[in-house]
């Protein structure tokens, strides 16, 4: 049987299986980050939008308070009309200035102010009492720091799920290319065996797919 001299035919097969392992380990890592940034994405839409509902609500409900009131000069009634709503809400801030700058009304959470608080606000003005010449101006704001400390735990739980499973995979790839490849290795080992003018036994090719 007439083969070409002996070369390293074999090294083409580990040469083939690292190749084919690192590709599936790159797709399989690209497929698990898009998974998670999609998750992701997902998740913070949602909790925008509940977000922006929140605080809706607030000033729907604050501007209801004040036009009730808005007949009285009562300032009193003015606050106990805020902190009948904002009694219960520890993630709202709420300030009513008048036209000369006076604070007619501020409300914080009662809880301490954390370094990493942050706000979603909405100002705009409301006429109080009714006849006055000036408008008040309505600053309300809604606290976020939950909801982003929620969002940065989301993001990193699904980063590390997803490049766990793709290690995961990979080594499954890894395992699954070196036993697909394993006919391919015995052909190259039984050609690296055969010498030039050889005229040895056939080559083996039973367990070729």
């Amino acid at each position: 049987m007439n083969v070409r001299p002996n070369t390293p035919a074999a090294a083409s097969a580990p040469s083939l299986g690292r190749r084919l392992s690192a590709w599936l380990a790159l797709q399989g890592l690209v497929i698990a980050l898009a998974v998670s940034v999609v998750l992701y994405a997902l998740n913070l839409v949602v909790v925008r939008d509940r977000e922006r509902e929140d605080l809706d609500l607030a000033v729907k409900i604050t501007s209801h308070a004040i036009n009730e009131v808005a007949g009285s000069a009562d300032l009193s009634e003015l606050q106990h009309k805020l902190d009948d709503f904002h009694a219960k809400r520890e993630d709202v801030s709420l300030e009513v200035v008048s036209s000369s700058g006076t604070a007619l009304y501020v409300s914080t959470p009662s809880f301490a102010t954390p370094p990493t608080q942050r706000w979603r606000s909405h100002a705009w003005s409301a006429l109080w009492p009714a006849d006055a010449t000036g408008a008040v101006q309505v600053t309300l704001k809604f606290d976020v720091a939950r909801d982003e400390a929620l969002l940065a735990r989301l993001g990193w739980t699904t980063l590390s799920v997803s490049l766990l499973g793709a290690l995961l995979a990979s080594m499954t790839g890894f395992v699954l290319v070196r036993r697909g490849l394993r006919p391919v290795r015995n052909l190259a080992a039984q050609v690296d065996a055969v010498t030039l003018g050889d005229d040895g036994p056939r080559l083996d090719d039973a367990d070729q797919p």
